[in-house]
């Protein structure tokens, strides 16, 4: 009883430190970004709108758009929600976890989210039931990353389920969802490494859109680490540009490897890093190409690799003589891993190019982001192509270790049989000279021995006809 009661009492104090930090933190900066702006803009002070604002953007980050005037914003920063989860995670495990906690953790949180919905001054677009729905999981997914490995659940899981599985049936799986992992890190680099070189190619573009706002260098500076907290969208739409879908400013704009047309988009200033097309044809090819070299290189480290199914050590490591009861596990539990990565992969894909979306207004700018569809397409694509040509390659090369073995041993067993038959004949003895006539050289009858001959050093002795 008083382990539940200390668990409940830690579950409350986990919802009531991270929105304690994350409420401190985030209204901290919000204030000194308003105080900035006020005193270079020279206007009206904005400092009273600190409270609602930093409440209206902890909802925000857990999925909650509002609307004020024109502007509609459902947008989710990623980046702010990553850090909350993480918040939530961190203090989860050095609290302490249990399904008391979590149960009193929720209902914390979901309170206190309301509560914050109570003070913001602008339209929330989420009915009461949908908000506490929203704070549920995001409370729900942080927790759980600690919670539910050590759960009871979890334990009967693994006893029950997954320890009966065969040990290469569990390898299978671990290296799939491995491999996935790998994936999705490098095209997120890829997509980083994008939005990198837009900024480095657009950077007066942006300039050139905060001296027509007339910005100062403060408010440049605030506006900018401001802008981070949806550097999370910003990559993944850096993505699917990269693969070819691209993505859209409502219909003001849309950004293609192909096009870059944009009319009547909104003065932000991160709207100047928007790339233009690229021209020519084999830098696209290239480009598009990128989640099948990903795919490609990852299945080859996993199909290859000592760490992984170790394909090539496997078989330096085969008996003499391999066969069709070699070849099937060394190819068939590869297969099924690379089956289980792209579908990963592709999952993934599409939660992330969902939650990437939002909106910015209503009419043109109602949908901001990607085709969820058509993105999530081209990257499952893309990471299948390579992971089928790592296994055909992989597939080739063993083919050809069979193929080289068998011809070998074939080579090895004729020339053996050759030399069995060369050391069978006798050689002839003699000069070969009346041979015929007495009978040598002539196979000798079955039965009788041959007398060999046996040389004598001493002189003959005379005949008796010359004594």
């Amino acid at each position: 009883m008083l382990g539940r009661l200390k668990s409940f009492g830690a579950g409350i104090a986990v919802a009531v430190l991270a929105m304690a930090i994350y409420a401190v933190a985030l209204g901290c900066f919000i204030a000194l970004l308003l105080l900035i702006v006020s005193m270079e803009e020279g206007g009206a002070t904005l400092s009273n709108a600190t409270v609602p604002l930093t409440e209206a953007m902890i909802l925000l980050s857990q999925g909650v758009g509002f609307t004020t005037g024109s502007v509609t914003l459902t947008i989710v920063p990623l980046l702010l929600t990553v850090m909350l989860v993480a918040l939530i995670a961190v203090l989860a495990a050095r609290i302490g976890t249990g399904l008391p906690g979590f149960v009193s953790g929720a209902a914390a949180w979901v309170l206190m989210s309301w509560y914050a919905s109570q003070g913001v001054q602008v339209g929330l677009l989420d009915a009461p039931g949908a908000l506490m729905g929203k704070a549920l999981l995001v409370f729900a997914v942080g927790y759980g990353l600690v919670a539910l490995p050590h759960a009871e659940l979890a334990e009967t899981f693994r006893g029950r389920v997954w320890d009966p599985i065969s040990v290469q049936v569990r390898r299978t799986i671990i290296f799939g969802c491995v491999a996935a992992a790998l994936i999705v890190m490098a095209l997120t680099l890829a997509g980083l490494a994008t939005l990198v070189a837009w900024i480095v190619m657009d950077y007066d573009a942006m300039n050139t859109l905060f001296a027509m706002t007339d910005m100062g260098t403060g408010s440049r500076i605030m506006t900018t680490v401001a802008s981070l907290a949806w550097l999370p969208n910003l990559v993944i739409w850096a993505l699917s540009w990269l693969i070819g879908a691209g993505f859209s400013v409502g219909d003001a704009a849309q950004f293609t490897l192909w096009t870059g047309q944009s009319t009547d988009l909104p003065p932000l200033p991160v709207f100047g890093l928007f790339p233009q097309p690229v021209q020519d044809g084999t830098v696209r090819l290239a480009l598009m190409a990128v989640p099948c070299v990903v795919g490609l290189a990852v299945g080859l480290l996993v199909l290859v690799g000592r760490q992984g199914f170790g394909v090539v050590a496997r078989l330096r490591a085969g008996g003499a003589e391999p066969g069709m009861r070699t070849a099937v596990p060394l190819l068939a539990y590869p297969a099924a891993s690379s089956c289980l990565a792209a579908a990963l992969v592709s999952l993934f894909a599409t939660l992330a190019f969902s939650l990437s979306n939002g909106a910015l207004g209503t009419g043109r700018l109602a949908h901001v982001g990607v085709d969820v569809v058509a993105s999530t397409r081209a990257t499952g694509h893309g990471v299948a192509l390579g992971l089928l040509a790592a296994w055909l390659m992989t597939l080739v090369g063993v083919a050809s270790y069979f193929g080289i073995r068998w011809a070998a041993g074939r080579m090895r067993r004729g020339a053996a049989t050759a030399e069995t038959a060369e050391t069978s004949v006798p050689a002839d003895s003699g000069d070969g000279s009346g041979s015929e006539g007495r009978g040598e050289g002539r196979e000798p009858v079955r039965g009788t021995a041959r007398r060999p001959r046996v040389a004598s050093s001493r002189e003959p002795s005379p005949r008796p006809e010359e004594s």
